[in-house]
């Protein structure tokens, strides 16, 4: 098709085509009247209608001819469209700048494969913010790596038309890379990139609903209060300070807060939700609800409303998780999902490990941990009961390597649970069955030396 003409104006004109091929071989007769006619007048007609005839009929083929012209550049445009990649991005450096899709606001190109690399000064950080985000879902994708574009440094993958929360790397070089199918498109995106320092928390972001107060240069010791548009309730911390972490980095203490809405008519208005613990919930009038895990492989949602008030209603996010499973001794190795890139929010995984001697206990040994602290959790269990208050080990959270842990009897549960905001890389675990007596190996510190191989008591 043409340059700026729509698939729509494609298919008229192949239809204007057959309906002109239709009319170019029509036999043109006058049709009778009943009357007599002069002998002069009907040789002017026929002379007339003989000329008219071959007029149309040449004009026909001129058309026919265009048209079918028209048929082979159509067909060589979707044969070719098939293998065209539209290729853009580059290496970005200074403070600041912007970053757009191109062809923004009015859709990118299908078949593109674009990758922008942002350095930065030695020592900061690349931080993102999103003025505006449209990428087909599921089919087109913004994938961010935190580095350079290697599937090592891969951090996370961006579709849909929800305005993605601030992004912060954790070196000078951040990289972006769009790639779109060969089918439709959106309006794509536009961000702001800046370089923080080690002192600098970067803008928390402005969630949807949500007013944004203080701030200042948000540097270490600053603040920043949320409070959300009138009948929306904010749902986690109001203020959130700039602290330093363990790492000597500045970080905002708390993600930040959502506003949430839920409004029916109670008592005659509600949301039946099925498939979670209780089986059957009913949700309605204005509180907003606490989020919802399924114990099964679905979920589902009953909205009944009567015949008089009618209220704002509701917007529901959902996500399917897999995750977690039932080991088996003597040993074996396990990770967070998609380790070592991010897990994902609201995970709810479990994992059970059982001793192959019922004789026997199970040791854990972490590898690598590291979660969001305070809001993501991995909590550690003894037994076969999911949960039980009275049988938990420990409950851990943040990025310090956990000692070893040693359960009291032949099965070990682990639960993991992040909340909806970004996650870490998680956890590579490696465990064993060892005997009661034993107390297990300590394991060897890094830079450590270690004497003696007897771990019996």
């Amino acid at each position: 098709m043409r340059p700026g003409e729509s698939l729509e104006g494609s298919r008229s004109a192949r239809a204007r085509c057959t309906a002109v091929n239709n009319n170019t071989d029509t036999d043109h007769t006058d049709s009778g009247t009943g009357r007599l006619a002069h002998p002069g007048s009907s040789q002017r007609r026929m002379k007339r209608g003989t000329t008219k005839r071959r007029t149309r009929g040449i004009s026909g083929r001129m058309t026919a001819m265009r048209c079918f012209l028209w048929s082979l550049v159509l067909s060589s445009l979707s044969l070719r469209a098939e293998g065209f990649i539209y290729t853009c991005g580059g290496t970005l450096k200074g403070r600041n700048g912007s970053i757009e899709s191109p062809g923004f606001p009015y859709g990118y190109p299908n078949g593109a494969n674009c990758t922008w690399v942002i350095v930065g000064e030695e020592g900061s950080r690349i931080q993102l913010m999103f003025l505006s985000f449209a990428i087909e879902e599921e089919y087109d994708f913004l994938s961010l790596y935190d580095g350079h574009p290697h599937p090592a440094n891969f951090r996370t993958r961006l579709t849909g038309f929800q305005v993605p929360t601030p992004v912060t790397s954790t070196g000078n070089v951040f990289s972006l890379r769009l790639t779109s199918d060969f089918a439709v498109s959106a309006h794509g995106f536009k961000l702001n990139y800046e370089e923080l320092h080690s002192t600098s928390c970067g803008n928390p972001g402005v969630p949807a609903k949500a007013v944004l107060s203080g701030g200042g240069r948000f540097a270490v010791g600053d603040h920043v209060r949320y409070s959300c548009v009138p009948g929306y309730v904010l749902d986690g911390h109001a203020t959130l300070t700039c602290i330093t972490n363990a790492g000597n980095t500045a970080v905002w203490d708390f993600p930040a807060p959502i506003c949430r809405d839920f409004q029916t008519e109670e008592k005659y208005d509600y949301l039946e939700v099925e498939g979670s613990e209780p089986p059957t919930i009913w949700l309605s009038g204005s509180n907003v609800p606490s989020p919802i895990v399924s114990n099964k492989n679905w979920l589902r949602l009953h909205f009944v409303s009567d015949a008089n008030h009618r209220y704002r209603g509701y917007s529901a996010h959902y996500q399917v998780k897999t995750c977690g499973s039932n080991l088996q001794g003597p040993s074996g190795t396990f990770t967070s999902p998609n380790f070592p890139i991010q897990y994902e929010s609201n995970a709810q995984c479990v994992w059970i490990i059982t001793a192959s001697n019922p004789n026997k206990v199970i040791q854990i040994n972490f590898e690598e941990f590291d979660m969001e602290i305070a809001y993501d959790t991995l909590t550690i269990g003894d037994g076969g009961e999911v949960g039980d208050p009275t049988a938990i080990l420990q409950v851990l959270s943040g990025s310090f390597v956990p000692d070893l842990i040693v359960s009291m009897t032949h099965q070990m549960w682990l639960h993991l649970q992040s909340d909806e905001s970004v996650g870490s890389i998680g956890f590579k675990i490696n465990y064993k069955e060892i005997d009661k007596e034993s107390c297990g190996d300590p394991g060897t510190p890094l830079y450590g030396v270690r004497e003696g191989d007897s771990f019996s008591n």
